[in-house]
């Protein structure tokens, strides 16, 4: 019983950090692709 209610609660864990990682990642691409977007913006400036 005990070793049931555990495993339940391992793989809720490793959803929740796989889920973690993954909102993370989305994140970290999503301001990458911010700060690439700005600095091609200020190279075209540079460049006007």
């Amino acid at each position: 019983m005990f070793l049931r209610k555990n495993k339940k609660y391992i793989g809720l864990g490793a959803l929740a950090s796989l889920s973690l990682l993954a909102f993370y990642f989305l994140v970290f691409s999503l301001l990458d692709s911010l700060t690439g977007a700005w600095s091609q913006l200020r190279t075209m400036q540079y460049w006007v």
